[in-house]
């Protein structure tokens, strides 16, 4: 990959402000972002690379590996819409080809879950065979019940897994950059907040800023919006907000070069040496800050925080809250 275009990603843990780091970082020239903002998933999500490295490397199988395979290219091509409208048309041609450099070789054959990749017409087929062939005593060795079906073997090292994997995002990136050959690529939730030195082999040149934000108005947020994401009741929340950071500061060891953690509301209240920390860590100069406060406006922002003083009905939860756990609580003067 050229050296002279790396790879941004802020990420957070559902409504913690990354949006507001990508906001500030589009004020820069020398941001590439693409023309639209969907989060880039395809890493951590079910059935996306982290999975299929497990199944390729850590779990391998003869009958798994394959099959983790398909299900990676179901993924993608279920989300076809979305990636393509970050990576650009090619975005499925690339797949392809990253999941033929992965593939030792192909032949006529399947096995149980191999339905469960199946579009709604062959699977119909499928299940009627299955009906005929108990109701005729036909044995299965007999009757290839889809006849179509192709099985792919797949043995890698890890090594080569990993290098495949950066050859492919390489080519996604570049695709996405559309011929813009400087500067840093933006691209959202690109890395999850767990498992963040895995994830981050799969990529030649990149670097993570994760935002947290206070536990209130992370809930008060959540209850406004009616989202569906985390819990509503307190205890189930506190829980689940715990545990999601509970490895974070395994997770950042030896990994100030590559990973920055900002806090959301540090970003506003702190915003001059914040945003100094954030230009020092990609590498970015002042002068290259073409927009300031066109984008992200701090003084805007801070409506977004200490939300239970605007929206009373939400203060004993948060009386709740703070008493649970008092030290993910932001320090406000």
């Amino acid at each position: 990959m050229d050296d002279n275009l790396r790879v941004v990603s802020c990420v957070g843990y559902h409504v913690t402000g990354s949006g507001a780091v990508d906001d500030y970082l589009k004020e820069f020239g020398s941001c590439v972002s693409t023309p639209f903002e969907k989060e880039c998933r395809f890493i951590q999500d079910p059935d996306g690379i982290s999975d299929l490295e497990y199944n390729l490397i850590q779990n391998w199988h003869r009958l798994n590996s394959g099959f983790a395979i398909k299900r990676f290219r179901s993924f993608c091509k279920r989300y076809n819409a979305s990636y393509s409208a970050i990576f650009g048309k090619e975005w499925m041609r690339i797949v392809d080809e990253y999941l033929e450099k992965l593939i030792s070789f192909t032949f006529k054959g399947y096995w149980h879950a191999d339905i469960r990749v199946q579009r709604p017409i062959p699977a119909v087929v499928y299940y009627l065979k299955r009906i005929l062939q108990n109701i005729l005593h036909i044995p299965p060795w007999k009757w290839n019940l889809l006849p179509n079906e192709k099985t792919y073997h797949v043995y890698l090292t890890e090594d080569e897994f990993i290098n495949k994997t950066q050859i492919f995002t390489d080519k996604l990136i570049r695709s996405a950059r559309n011929g813009n050959n400087e500067g840093f690529l933006l691209l959202e939730q690109l890395i999850p907040t767990t498992n963040i030195k895995k994830c981050m082999r799969y990529f030649s040149d990149i670097k993570v800023i994760i935002v947290d934000r206070d536990p209130r108005d992370v809930y008060i947020t959540h209850a406004r919006c009616n989202m569906h994401v985390l819990p509503y009741d307190v205890d189930k929340f506190c829980e689940s907000y715990v545990d999601s950071r509970r490895n974070i500061k395994f997770e950042l060891e030896g990994m100030q070069d590559q990973v920055l953690f900002v806090k959301f509301e540090d970003l506003i209240y702190k915003y001059d040496t914040t945003t100094d920390n954030i230009k020092k860590f990609l590498g970015i100069d002042e002068s290259d800050h073409l927009y300031p406060m066109a984008v992200f406006d701090p003084n805007v922002s801070a409506n977004n925080t200490k939300q239970w003083l605007n929206f009373p009905e939400y203060r004993y939860n948060c009386d709740l809250i703070e008493q649970k756990i008092p030290e993910y609580l932001y320090k406000f003067d």
